[in-house]
């Protein structure tokens, strides 16, 4: 694949998805934002809910919690990182009141609105996924 990432594909995506990479994951500047992908997962095992369920659906959505998961851990641990870097960024200003530190704050803080807003779909998407997984369970009893 010139000048892009070769994807492949785990097994159980290949029997719900198919063995070809989707449009948006072969060129990395069409890559769907993780919020937009969590949305579309959670339409399509929606639907997947009216067909009959097999086992490998369930194999598959638990690894999809995993990746949403890991995601949401790594966004968790960055928005905190910047939370406690705005409030280091504060106390020192209150303390010094040096000009540059009033920028810092600034920018700080216009960083760590918008990873709270990120961190807070991602949170919601993911326990959207748990509720799917009892009616998954439940409709395979």
């Amino acid at each position: 694949m010139p000048g892009g990432v070769a994807v492949t594909r785990l097994p159980l995506e290949q029997k719900f998805l198919g063995p070809n990479p989707s449009p948006a994951t072969e060129n990395p500047k069409t890559t769907k934002r993780m919020l937009d992908e969590l949305q579309t997962y959670q339409q399509w095992i929606e639907k997947e809910l009216e067909k009959p369920i097999k086992e490998e659906l369930r194999e598959y959505h638990k690894q999809k919690i995993l990746e949403f998961q890991h995601e949401r851990l790594i966004h968790l641990l960055v928005t905190l990182t910047i939370g406690i870097a705005l409030l280091i960024s504060v106390f020192a200003t209150l303390f010094t009141h040096q000009f540059f530190l009033y920028i810092l704050d600034g920018l700080f803080f216009l960083l760590f609105i918008p990873y709270i807003f990120h961190y807070r779909g991602l949170e919601n998407g993911v326990q959207g996924l748990y509720k799917i997984t009892d009616k998954l369970y439940k409709k395979s009893i």
